[in-house]
Protein backbone atom coordinates (compact mmCIF):
# COMPACT_ATOMS: atom_id res chain seq x y z
CA UNK A 1 0.00 0.00 0.00
CA UNK A 2 1.04 3.73 -0.36
CA UNK A 3 2.39 5.43 2.21
CA UNK A 4 -0.54 7.69 2.78
CA UNK A 5 -2.76 4.47 3.32
CA UNK A 6 -3.99 4.15 7.18
CA UNK A 7 -2.05 0.98 7.85
CA UNK A 8 1.04 2.19 7.37
CA UNK A 9 0.18 5.23 9.60
CA UNK A 10 -1.13 3.29 12.37
CA UNK A 11 1.24 2.26 15.74
CA UNK A 12 1.10 0.68 18.46
CA UNK A 13 -0.21 3.30 20.45
CA UNK A 14 -3.03 4.16 17.97
CA UNK A 15 -4.50 0.16 18.20
CA UNK A 16 -3.58 -0.05 22.17
CA UNK A 17 -7.85 -0.85 22.52
CA UNK A 18 -7.26 -3.63 19.83
CA UNK A 19 -6.41 -6.27 22.40
CA UNK A 20 -8.76 -5.57 25.46
CA UNK A 21 -11.59 -5.54 22.56
CA UNK A 22 -10.43 -9.20 21.06
CA UNK A 23 -10.03 -10.40 24.55
CA UNK A 24 -13.11 -9.12 26.05
CA UNK A 25 -15.00 -10.86 23.04
CA UNK A 26 -12.77 -14.00 23.18
CA UNK A 27 -13.85 -14.42 26.95
CA UNK A 28 -17.54 -14.28 25.91
CA UNK A 29 -17.39 -16.65 23.31
CA UNK A 30 -15.42 -19.58 25.69
CA UNK A 31 -17.52 -18.92 28.17
CA UNK A 32 -20.80 -18.53 27.03
CA UNK A 33 -22.00 -21.92 27.82
CA UNK A 34 -20.35 -21.92 31.24
CA UNK A 35 -22.25 -22.18 34.69
CA UNK A 36 -22.07 -19.43 37.00
CA UNK A 37 -19.55 -20.42 39.14
CA UNK A 38 -17.60 -21.44 35.81
CA UNK A 39 -17.87 -17.54 34.83
CA UNK A 40 -16.94 -16.12 38.20
CA UNK A 41 -14.22 -18.94 38.65
CA UNK A 42 -12.92 -17.40 35.44
CA UNK A 43 -13.17 -13.72 36.41
CA UNK A 44 -10.83 -14.71 39.28
CA UNK A 45 -8.28 -15.92 37.50
CA UNK A 46 -7.84 -13.09 35.29
CA UNK A 47 -7.90 -10.35 37.86
CA UNK A 48 -5.52 -12.40 39.72
CA UNK A 49 -3.43 -13.06 36.48
CA UNK A 50 -3.31 -8.94 35.85
CA UNK A 51 -2.48 -7.88 39.06
CA UNK A 52 0.44 -10.87 39.01
CA UNK A 53 1.75 -9.39 35.18
CA UNK A 54 2.27 -5.91 37.24
CA UNK A 55 4.81 -6.64 39.07
CA UNK A 56 6.96 -7.67 36.10
CA UNK A 57 9.36 -5.03 34.26
CA UNK A 58 8.57 -5.80 30.62
CA UNK A 59 7.15 -3.18 28.18
CA UNK A 60 4.44 -4.97 27.16
CA UNK A 61 2.99 -5.80 31.03
CA UNK A 62 0.36 -3.35 30.98
CA UNK A 63 -1.19 -3.99 27.82
CA UNK A 64 -1.46 -7.66 28.89
CA UNK A 65 -2.73 -7.06 31.99
CA UNK A 66 -5.47 -4.50 30.23
CA UNK A 67 -6.58 -7.34 28.35
CA UNK A 68 -6.78 -9.37 31.16
CA UNK A 69 -8.62 -6.87 32.95
CA UNK A 70 -11.29 -6.40 30.03
CA UNK A 71 -11.16 -10.24 29.98
CA UNK A 72 -12.54 -10.96 33.93
CA UNK A 73 -14.74 -8.63 33.43
CA UNK A 74 -16.72 -9.77 30.61
CA UNK A 75 -16.44 -13.21 32.20
CA UNK A 76 -17.99 -11.92 35.53
CA UNK A 77 -20.95 -9.90 33.66
CA UNK A 78 -21.75 -13.31 31.44
CA UNK A 79 -21.60 -14.65 35.12
CA UNK A 80 -24.22 -12.71 36.36
CA UNK A 81 -26.27 -13.02 33.17
CA UNK A 82 -26.22 -16.74 33.51
CA UNK A 83 -27.15 -16.76 36.99
CA UNK A 84 -30.26 -14.32 36.03
CA UNK A 85 -31.17 -17.01 33.41
CA UNK A 86 -30.33 -20.16 35.35
CA UNK A 87 -32.43 -19.09 38.85
CA UNK A 88 -35.76 -17.49 39.53
CA UNK A 89 -39.39 -18.53 38.52
CA UNK A 90 -39.17 -18.59 34.44
CA UNK A 91 -36.11 -20.92 34.35
CA UNK A 92 -38.23 -23.56 36.67
CA UNK A 93 -41.23 -22.98 34.97
CA UNK A 94 -39.40 -23.44 31.70
CA UNK A 95 -37.80 -26.72 33.09
CA UNK A 96 -41.07 -28.31 33.90
CA UNK A 97 -42.51 -27.38 30.80
CA UNK A 98 -45.66 -25.32 32.25
CA UNK A 99 -48.00 -23.66 30.58
CA UNK A 100 -48.59 -20.21 31.45
CA UNK A 101 -49.73 -16.44 30.71
CA UNK A 102 -47.56 -14.02 30.22
CA UNK A 103 -47.28 -9.90 29.22
CA UNK A 104 -44.24 -9.13 26.71
CA UNK A 105 -42.54 -6.77 24.57
CA UNK A 106 -41.69 -7.45 21.11
CA UNK A 107 -37.78 -6.98 20.70
CA UNK A 108 -37.89 -8.04 16.92
CA UNK A 109 -40.35 -8.26 14.10
CA UNK A 110 -42.38 -11.60 13.52
CA UNK A 111 -40.27 -13.42 10.81
CA UNK A 112 -42.23 -16.12 8.91
CA UNK A 113 -40.97 -19.89 8.54
CA UNK A 114 -42.45 -22.85 7.30
CA UNK A 115 -41.46 -26.53 8.67
CA UNK A 116 -43.02 -30.12 7.35
CA UNK A 117 -44.76 -31.96 9.57
CA UNK A 118 -42.80 -35.75 9.36
CA UNK A 119 -45.99 -37.60 9.88
CA UNK A 120 -48.27 -36.04 7.74
CA UNK A 121 -46.16 -34.55 5.30
CA UNK A 122 -47.58 -31.37 5.46
CA UNK A 123 -46.32 -27.93 5.37
CA UNK A 124 -47.24 -25.46 7.94
CA UNK A 125 -46.33 -21.90 8.77
CA UNK A 126 -45.25 -20.36 12.23
CA UNK A 127 -43.54 -17.42 13.26
CA UNK A 128 -40.40 -16.27 15.43
CA UNK A 129 -39.47 -13.70 17.23
CA UNK A 130 -37.61 -12.55 19.94
CA UNK A 131 -39.20 -10.17 23.29
CA UNK A 132 -38.70 -9.33 26.89
CA UNK A 133 -41.23 -11.27 29.31
CA UNK A 134 -42.43 -8.31 31.71
CA UNK A 135 -45.28 -10.45 33.88
CA UNK A 136 -45.94 -14.06 34.26
CA UNK A 137 -48.86 -15.69 35.77
CA UNK A 138 -49.21 -19.12 36.62
CA UNK A 139 -51.55 -21.25 39.36
CA UNK A 140 -52.90 -18.00 40.49
CA UNK A 141 -49.29 -16.78 41.73
CA UNK A 142 -47.72 -13.41 39.47
CA UNK A 143 -44.23 -12.21 38.87
CA UNK A 144 -42.94 -9.20 37.41
CA UNK A 145 -39.24 -9.22 35.93
CA UNK A 146 -37.45 -8.62 32.39
CA UNK A 147 -36.29 -11.67 31.09
CA UNK A 148 -35.22 -12.01 27.03
CA UNK A 149 -37.76 -15.06 25.72
CA UNK A 150 -38.17 -16.78 22.35
CA UNK A 151 -41.72 -16.70 20.89
CA UNK A 152 -42.40 -19.78 18.31
CA UNK A 153 -46.31 -18.58 17.26
CA UNK A 154 -49.41 -19.82 15.04
CA UNK A 155 -49.21 -17.10 11.67
CA UNK A 156 -52.33 -15.54 12.24
CA UNK A 157 -52.59 -12.73 14.36
CA UNK A 158 -48.39 -11.87 14.32
CA UNK A 159 -47.34 -10.91 11.28
CA UNK A 160 -46.79 -7.87 10.90
CA UNK A 161 -46.35 -6.88 14.46
CA UNK A 162 -43.65 -4.00 14.57
CA UNK A 163 -40.67 -4.29 17.39
CA UNK A 164 -41.68 -2.27 20.98
CA UNK A 165 -46.00 -3.55 20.55
CA UNK A 166 -46.90 -5.48 23.97
CA UNK A 167 -48.71 -8.36 24.05
CA UNK A 168 -50.82 -10.49 26.66
CA UNK A 169 -50.65 -14.41 25.09
CA UNK A 170 -50.64 -17.83 27.10
CA UNK A 171 -48.55 -20.54 25.89
CA UNK A 172 -46.17 -23.76 27.11
CA UNK A 173 -42.67 -22.80 28.46
CA UNK A 174 -39.35 -24.94 27.18
CA UNK A 175 -35.70 -25.18 28.41
CA UNK A 176 -33.44 -22.98 25.71
CA UNK A 177 -30.87 -24.67 24.49
CA UNK A 178 -27.21 -24.29 25.95
CA UNK A 179 -25.62 -21.44 25.29
CA UNK A 180 -28.93 -19.72 24.01
CA UNK A 181 -29.11 -15.73 24.67
CA UNK A 182 -33.17 -16.49 26.25
CA UNK A 183 -34.13 -17.82 29.22
CA UNK A 184 -37.18 -19.62 27.57
CA UNK A 185 -38.89 -20.75 24.52
CA UNK A 186 -42.27 -20.34 24.68
CA UNK A 187 -44.96 -21.90 22.34
CA UNK A 188 -47.75 -19.57 21.71
CA UNK A 189 -51.37 -20.82 22.01
CA UNK A 190 -53.67 -18.57 19.76
CA UNK A 191 -53.67 -14.93 18.42
CA UNK A 192 -52.49 -12.14 20.66
CA UNK A 193 -53.74 -9.54 22.73
CA UNK A 194 -52.31 -6.15 22.14
CA UNK A 195 -51.68 -3.88 24.51
CA UNK A 196 -51.96 -0.11 23.77
CA UNK A 197 -49.74 0.98 20.64
CA UNK A 198 -45.83 0.50 19.57
CA UNK A 199 -43.66 3.38 20.17
CA UNK A 200 -44.35 6.50 17.94
CA UNK A 201 -40.75 5.86 16.36
CA UNK A 202 -41.20 2.22 15.08
CA UNK A 203 -44.53 3.74 14.07
CA UNK A 204 -42.80 5.73 11.35
CA UNK A 205 -40.80 3.41 10.51
CA UNK A 206 -43.47 0.76 9.95
CA UNK A 207 -45.00 3.03 7.59
CA UNK A 208 -41.86 4.33 6.08
CA UNK A 209 -40.92 0.58 5.13
CA UNK A 210 -44.67 -0.47 3.58
CA UNK A 211 -44.06 2.85 1.73
CA UNK A 212 -40.82 1.51 0.15
CA UNK A 213 -42.93 -1.69 -0.47
CA UNK A 214 -45.65 -0.38 -2.32
CA UNK A 215 -43.37 1.89 -4.27
CA UNK A 216 -40.97 -1.43 -5.47
CA UNK A 217 -44.11 -2.93 -6.63
CA UNK A 218 -44.46 -1.86 -10.11
CA UNK A 219 -41.20 -2.43 -10.90
CA UNK A 220 -40.06 -4.93 -13.64
CA UNK A 221 -38.81 -8.48 -12.49
CA UNK A 222 -37.03 -9.19 -9.78
CA UNK A 223 -36.20 -5.47 -8.88
CA UNK A 224 -39.34 -4.68 -6.92
CA UNK A 225 -38.58 -7.25 -4.40
CA UNK A 226 -34.60 -6.64 -4.47
CA UNK A 227 -34.73 -3.10 -3.07
CA UNK A 228 -36.46 -3.08 -0.28
CA UNK A 229 -34.16 -5.69 1.02
CA UNK A 230 -31.34 -3.55 -0.55
CA UNK A 231 -31.98 -0.33 1.56
CA UNK A 232 -33.41 -1.79 4.84
CA UNK A 233 -32.85 -5.67 4.59
CA UNK A 234 -36.40 -6.35 4.29
CA UNK A 235 -35.82 -9.35 2.40
CA UNK A 236 -39.50 -11.23 2.98
CA UNK A 237 -40.54 -11.27 -0.92
CA UNK A 238 -37.00 -12.36 -1.68
CA UNK A 239 -37.68 -15.57 -4.14
CA UNK A 240 -35.35 -17.95 -3.02
CA UNK A 241 -33.41 -18.64 -6.25
CA UNK A 242 -32.44 -15.06 -6.34
CA UNK A 243 -31.71 -15.30 -2.56
CA UNK A 244 -29.25 -18.65 -3.69
CA UNK A 245 -27.10 -16.67 -6.28
CA UNK A 246 -26.70 -13.51 -4.27
CA UNK A 247 -25.10 -16.43 -1.61
CA UNK A 248 -23.24 -17.79 -4.36
CA UNK A 249 -21.54 -14.74 -5.89
CA UNK A 250 -21.03 -13.77 -2.73
CA UNK A 251 -23.60 -10.60 -2.29
CA UNK A 252 -25.62 -11.69 0.89
CA UNK A 253 -24.21 -8.50 2.62
CA UNK A 254 -26.07 -6.50 0.68
CA UNK A 255 -29.32 -7.50 2.01
CA UNK A 256 -28.45 -7.46 5.40
CA UNK A 257 -28.68 -4.69 7.66
CA UNK A 258 -25.15 -4.25 9.27
CA UNK A 259 -22.54 -1.44 9.78
CA UNK A 260 -22.10 -2.37 5.82
CA UNK A 261 -25.24 -0.65 4.89
CA UNK A 262 -24.41 2.30 7.27
CA UNK A 263 -20.92 2.26 5.29
CA UNK A 264 -22.45 2.70 1.59
CA UNK A 265 -25.34 5.05 2.86
CA UNK A 266 -22.81 7.13 4.79
CA UNK A 267 -19.71 6.84 2.85
CA UNK A 268 -21.36 7.58 -0.27
CA UNK A 269 -23.04 11.11 1.40
CA UNK A 270 -19.37 11.76 2.44
CA UNK A 271 -18.16 11.24 -0.71
CA UNK A 272 -20.38 13.69 -2.26
CA UNK A 273 -20.46 16.07 0.45
CA UNK A 274 -16.63 16.18 0.03
CA UNK A 275 -16.53 17.14 -3.78
CA UNK A 276 -18.73 20.12 -2.70
CA UNK A 277 -15.46 21.26 -0.83
CA UNK A 278 -17.67 21.46 2.28
CA UNK A 279 -15.73 21.32 5.83
CA UNK A 280 -15.15 17.72 7.08
CA UNK A 281 -17.36 18.83 10.29
CA UNK A 282 -19.91 19.96 7.41
CA UNK A 283 -19.58 16.42 5.33
CA UNK A 284 -19.27 14.45 8.21
CA UNK A 285 -23.23 16.03 9.88
CA UNK A 286 -24.76 15.19 6.13
CA UNK A 287 -23.33 11.78 6.68
CA UNK A 288 -24.77 11.71 9.91
CA UNK A 289 -27.91 12.65 8.84
CA UNK A 290 -27.91 9.71 5.77
CA UNK A 291 -27.19 7.33 8.62
CA UNK A 292 -30.21 8.43 10.96
CA UNK A 293 -32.30 8.20 8.03
CA UNK A 294 -31.33 4.68 7.18
CA UNK A 295 -31.95 3.95 10.93
CA UNK A 296 -35.46 4.97 11.10
CA UNK A 297 -35.60 3.20 7.41
CA UNK A 298 -34.65 -0.17 9.06
CA UNK A 299 -36.28 -0.27 12.26
CA UNK A 300 -34.60 1.70 15.25
CA UNK A 301 -34.30 -1.87 16.73
CA UNK A 302 -31.12 -2.63 18.83
CA UNK A 303 -28.45 -3.77 16.58
CA UNK A 304 -29.64 -1.50 13.72
CA UNK A 305 -28.58 1.43 16.54
CA UNK A 306 -25.43 -0.36 17.31
CA UNK A 307 -24.16 -0.54 13.66
CA UNK A 308 -25.08 2.92 13.02
CA UNK A 309 -22.92 3.81 16.30
CA UNK A 310 -20.45 2.10 14.59
CA UNK A 311 -20.52 3.02 10.92
CA UNK A 312 -20.49 6.64 12.22
CA UNK A 313 -17.34 6.23 14.11
CA UNK A 314 -15.51 4.75 11.03
CA UNK A 315 -17.09 7.59 9.19
CA UNK A 316 -16.13 10.63 11.45
CA UNK A 317 -12.42 8.97 10.93
CA UNK A 318 -12.59 9.63 7.25
CA UNK A 319 -14.09 12.79 7.51
CA UNK A 320 -11.33 14.19 9.78
CA UNK A 321 -8.51 12.09 8.31
CA UNK A 322 -8.00 10.54 12.07
CA UNK A 323 -8.77 6.58 11.51
CA UNK A 324 -6.45 6.10 14.93
CA UNK A 325 -9.20 8.10 16.82
CA UNK A 326 -12.03 6.27 14.98
CA UNK A 327 -10.08 3.16 15.71
CA UNK A 328 -9.64 3.30 19.15
CA UNK A 329 -13.64 4.69 19.58
CA UNK A 330 -14.43 1.57 18.02
CA UNK A 331 -12.97 -0.78 19.73
CA UNK A 332 -14.02 1.21 23.59
CA UNK A 333 -17.58 0.75 21.77
CA UNK A 334 -17.15 -3.03 21.48
CA UNK A 335 -15.94 -3.19 25.24
CA UNK A 336 -18.79 -0.97 26.59
CA UNK A 337 -21.33 -3.07 24.22
CA UNK A 338 -20.54 -6.51 24.64
CA UNK A 339 -20.35 -5.55 29.20
CA UNK A 340 -23.69 -4.08 28.77
CA UNK A 341 -25.11 -6.88 26.57
CA UNK A 342 -22.70 -10.57 26.47
CA UNK A 343 -25.12 -11.58 24.01
CA UNK A 344 -23.83 -9.48 21.39
CA UNK A 345 -20.75 -11.77 21.54
CA UNK A 346 -23.08 -14.16 19.44
CA UNK A 347 -24.44 -12.03 17.29
CA UNK A 348 -23.29 -12.35 13.57
CA UNK A 349 -24.64 -9.12 13.24
CA UNK A 350 -23.07 -7.38 15.40
CA UNK A 351 -19.53 -8.75 14.28
CA UNK A 352 -20.76 -7.78 11.02
CA UNK A 353 -20.72 -4.45 12.17
CA UNK A 354 -17.87 -4.14 13.90
CA UNK A 355 -15.43 -6.08 11.19
CA UNK A 356 -17.04 -3.69 8.54
CA UNK A 357 -16.49 -0.38 10.13
CA UNK A 358 -12.81 -1.97 11.01
CA UNK A 359 -12.85 -1.93 7.40
CA UNK A 360 -13.84 1.43 6.75
CA UNK A 361 -11.57 2.82 9.25
CA UNK A 362 -7.74 1.11 8.22
CA UNK A 363 -8.68 -0.06 4.87
CA UNK A 364 -11.26 1.92 2.90
CA UNK A 365 -9.31 5.88 3.00
CA UNK A 366 -6.28 4.07 1.38
CA UNK A 367 -8.28 2.32 -1.17
CA UNK A 368 -10.21 5.69 -1.71
CA UNK A 369 -7.23 7.42 -2.21
CA UNK A 370 -4.93 4.79 -4.39
CA UNK A 371 -8.56 4.52 -6.68
CA UNK A 372 -8.58 8.44 -6.91
CA UNK A 373 -5.32 8.37 -9.88
CA UNK A 374 -7.94 6.80 -11.88
CA UNK A 375 -11.35 7.60 -10.82
CA UNK A 376 -13.14 10.66 -9.57
CA UNK A 377 -13.30 11.56 -5.83
CA UNK A 378 -17.09 10.01 -4.97
CA UNK A 379 -16.75 6.87 -7.65
CA UNK A 380 -13.65 5.80 -5.98
CA UNK A 381 -15.50 6.24 -2.49
CA UNK A 382 -18.20 4.47 -3.33
CA UNK A 383 -15.94 1.26 -4.59
CA UNK A 384 -13.84 1.67 -1.47
CA UNK A 385 -16.42 1.92 1.13
CA UNK A 386 -18.07 -1.52 0.02
CA UNK A 387 -15.16 -3.00 -1.36
CA UNK A 388 -13.38 -2.22 2.26
CA UNK A 389 -16.10 -4.11 4.27
CA UNK A 390 -16.80 -6.89 2.10
CA UNK A 391 -12.62 -7.55 2.70
CA UNK A 392 -12.70 -6.79 6.52
CA UNK A 393 -16.31 -9.11 7.20
CA UNK A 394 -14.85 -12.64 4.53
CA UNK A 395 -13.64 -14.46 7.59
CA UNK A 396 -16.61 -14.18 9.37
CA UNK A 397 -18.87 -14.47 5.91
CA UNK A 398 -16.76 -18.11 5.95
CA UNK A 399 -17.63 -19.32 9.15
CA UNK A 400 -21.08 -18.74 9.07
CA UNK A 401 -21.48 -19.56 5.66
CA UNK A 402 -19.88 -22.87 5.09
CA UNK A 403 -18.61 -22.35 1.13
CA UNK A 404 -16.45 -20.12 -0.67
CA UNK A 405 -17.61 -17.99 -3.68
CA UNK A 406 -14.69 -18.10 -6.30
CA UNK A 407 -16.37 -15.11 -8.12
CA UNK A 408 -17.24 -13.29 -5.21
CA UNK A 409 -14.27 -10.80 -5.87
CA UNK A 410 -15.21 -9.76 -9.40
CA UNK A 411 -18.68 -10.20 -8.65
CA UNK A 412 -18.09 -7.06 -5.50
CA UNK A 413 -16.42 -5.33 -7.54
CA UNK A 414 -18.90 -5.46 -10.34
CA UNK A 415 -21.95 -4.43 -7.93
CA UNK A 416 -20.24 -2.13 -6.27
CA UNK A 417 -20.89 1.35 -8.56
CA UNK A 418 -24.59 -0.18 -8.51
CA UNK A 419 -25.29 -0.48 -4.39
CA UNK A 420 -24.63 3.13 -4.23
CA UNK A 421 -27.47 4.70 -6.75
CA UNK A 422 -29.75 1.74 -5.84
CA UNK A 423 -29.37 2.28 -1.95
CA UNK A 424 -29.22 6.26 -2.22
CA UNK A 425 -32.51 6.27 -4.34
CA UNK A 426 -33.91 3.55 -2.54
CA UNK A 427 -33.68 5.80 0.65
CA UNK A 428 -35.19 8.83 -0.75
CA UNK A 429 -37.90 6.18 -2.17
CA UNK A 430 -38.82 5.53 1.07
CA UNK A 431 -38.39 8.67 2.58
CA UNK A 432 -40.47 10.33 0.16
CA UNK A 433 -43.40 7.61 0.49
CA UNK A 434 -45.19 8.67 3.37
CA UNK A 435 -45.68 12.59 2.05
CA UNK A 436 -45.14 12.44 -2.06
CA UNK A 437 -46.18 8.74 -3.71
CA UNK A 438 -45.25 9.84 -6.98
CA UNK A 439 -41.90 11.31 -5.93
CA UNK A 440 -40.97 8.05 -4.00
CA UNK A 441 -42.07 6.09 -7.11
CA UNK A 442 -39.95 8.26 -9.39
CA UNK A 443 -36.95 7.62 -7.04
CA UNK A 444 -37.76 3.88 -6.70
CA UNK A 445 -37.96 3.26 -10.78
CA UNK A 446 -34.49 4.95 -11.12
CA UNK A 447 -33.27 2.51 -8.04
CA UNK A 448 -34.71 -0.17 -10.66
CA UNK A 449 -31.87 -0.03 -13.37
CA UNK A 450 -29.09 -0.46 -10.67
CA UNK A 451 -30.93 -3.09 -8.88
CA UNK A 452 -31.77 -5.17 -12.43
CA UNK A 453 -28.01 -4.71 -13.05
CA UNK A 454 -27.10 -6.37 -9.71
CA UNK A 455 -29.79 -9.11 -10.12
CA UNK A 456 -27.53 -9.48 -13.39
CA UNK A 457 -24.29 -9.57 -11.80
CA UNK A 458 -25.68 -12.57 -9.02
CA UNK A 459 -27.44 -14.61 -11.89
CA UNK A 460 -24.13 -14.36 -14.42
CA UNK A 461 -21.91 -15.32 -11.67
CA UNK A 462 -23.53 -17.66 -9.82
CA UNK A 463 -23.91 -19.74 -13.58
CA UNK A 464 -20.12 -19.87 -13.76
CA UNK A 465 -18.64 -22.82 -13.39
CA UNK A 466 -17.28 -23.60 -10.02
CA UNK A 467 -18.99 -20.41 -8.60
CA UNK A 468 -18.64 -21.82 -5.50
CA UNK A 469 -16.69 -24.53 -3.98
CA UNK A 470 -16.76 -25.88 -0.19
CA UNK A 471 -15.40 -24.38 2.29
CA UNK A 472 -14.99 -25.45 5.81
CA UNK A 473 -16.82 -23.56 8.12
CA UNK A 474 -16.52 -22.74 12.03
CA UNK A 475 -12.93 -21.30 13.03
CA UNK A 476 -11.09 -23.48 10.76
CA UNK A 477 -12.68 -21.90 7.94
CA UNK A 478 -12.26 -18.19 9.45
CA UNK A 479 -9.20 -18.74 10.08
CA UNK A 480 -8.19 -19.99 6.95
CA UNK A 481 -10.04 -17.43 5.14
CA UNK A 482 -8.26 -14.53 7.06
CA UNK A 483 -4.54 -15.98 6.64
CA UNK A 484 -5.77 -16.06 2.01
CA UNK A 485 -7.27 -12.58 2.43
CA UNK A 486 -4.31 -10.06 2.84
CA UNK A 487 -2.27 -12.51 0.30
CA UNK A 488 -5.02 -12.23 -2.24
CA UNK A 489 -4.83 -8.45 -1.92
CA UNK A 490 -1.91 -8.04 -1.70
CA UNK A 491 -0.86 -9.71 -4.58
CA UNK A 492 -3.12 -7.36 -6.41
CA UNK A 493 -2.31 -4.03 -5.13
CA UNK A 494 1.53 -5.50 -6.23
CA UNK A 495 0.30 -5.99 -9.95
CA UNK A 496 -1.43 -2.67 -10.31
CA UNK A 497 2.15 -1.39 -8.92
CA UNK A 498 3.90 -3.01 -11.55
CA UNK A 499 1.69 -2.00 -13.81
CA UNK A 500 2.64 1.26 -12.78
CA UNK A 501 6.16 1.03 -13.05
CA UNK A 502 6.17 -0.67 -16.67
CA UNK A 503 4.46 2.22 -18.14
CA UNK A 504 7.16 4.87 -17.97
CA UNK A 505 9.18 2.02 -19.33
CA UNK A 506 7.16 1.64 -22.19
CA UNK A 507 7.22 5.22 -22.93
CA UNK A 508 10.82 5.56 -23.90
Amino acid sequence: MSAGTPVAALRWTDARLVLPAAACWLALLTVREWTPRGCFAACGVGVVSALALIAFRRPWRLAVAVALIAAAGASGVAGIHAAARATGPLAALARQGAIVEMTVQLASDAVRRSAVDASSGRTYEYVLARAQLTRLDHDGRQWAMRQPVLLIAPDRGWAGLLPSQRIRTAGRLSAPRVGDTVTAVVAIRGSPALIGEPSALQRVAGRVRAGLRHASTPLPGDAGKLLPGLVDGDTAALPPDVTADFRTTGLTHLVAVSGTNVGIVGGVALGLARRTRLRPGAAAAIAALCVVGFVVLARPSGSVLRAAVMGLLGLAGMATSRPRQALSGVCGAVIVLLLVEPALAVQPGFALSAFATLGLIVVAPGWAEWLERWWPQPVAVAVAVPAAAQVACAPLIAMIGGGLSLVAIPANLLAAPAVAPATVFGVCAAALAPVAPFLAGLCAWVAALPCLFLLAVARCGARVPYASVPWPDGWHGAFLMAALTPIVVGLLWAASECGRLVEPIESR
